[in-house]
C-alpha cells in the first residue's frame, strides 16, 4: 500500500510502489509578494500628485466687486465682523494672490477668512495663516510677508 500526499491530506492506494508528494503553492509567499508590490507602488506614488501647483486660478481685478476679511474664530463668530476692504486694499491683496508662489500641500488652522465677491455673483473663499494662503483645497501659496494681512487690516481701521 502506498501513501500519496495532497497538501494536508494523505490517500492510501493499493499496489503503489512509490510515494508521491504533491504540495499546494505556498500562499503566504504570494500574499507577501502582492503586499510588497502594493506598498512599493504606494511609496513611489507619495509626493506625486496629478494636480500641479501651477494651476491656481488668478483673480482678474476688473471682475472683483468687493473683498471682506474677518478674523477666524471657531467658537465666536458674532464678534468677528467681516471688514470690507477699500479699492487700494483690494488691488494689493489681488496682486499678492496673483504673485504668490506655490508651497505644496499643508494643513493649518486659519487666522483669517477672506471672501472675494465677483461681479457675476460668484464668490471665492480663502483661508489665510500668517504668510500662507489657500483657496479650496489644501494647496498652499506663499504671500511673501508674514504680517501682510495684519498690516492690511490695520490700514482699514
Amino acid at each position: 500500500m502506498g501513501l500519496i500526499w495532497y497538501g494536508n491530506e494523505s490517500i492510501y492506494t493499493r499496489n503503489c510502489i512509490y510515494t508521491i508528494v504533491v504540495r499546494k503553492p505556498f500562499k503566504m509567499r504570494y500574499t507577501f509578494k502582492i503586499i510588497l508590490t502594493l506598498v512599493t507602488v504606494g511609496l513611489f506614488a507619495c509626493g506625486r500628485s496629478p494636480k500641479s501647483l501651477g494651476d491656481k486660478a488668478a483673480i482678474d481685478l476688473s471682475l472683483v466687486d468687493s473683498v471682506t476679511i474677518k478674523k477666524w474664530d471657531r467658537n465666536d463668530s458674532i464678534t468677528n465682523v467681516p471688514v470690507k476692504l477699500t479699492t487700494l486694499q483690494v488691488k494689493a491683496i489681488v496682486d499678492k494672490w496673483n504673485e504668490s508662489t506655490g508651497k505644496g500641500m499643508c494643513k493649518y488652522l486659519p487666522t483669517f477668512e477672506m471672501t472675494i465677491y465677483l461681479t457675476d455673483k460668484k464668490t471665492r473663499n480663502f483661508r489665510i495663516n500668517a504668510r500662507t494662503i489657500k483657496e479650496d483645497k489644501d494647496w498652499c501659496y506663499d504671500l511673501g510677508e508674514p504680517d501682510f494681512i495684519e498690516n492690511l487690516l490695520e490700514s482699514v481701521e
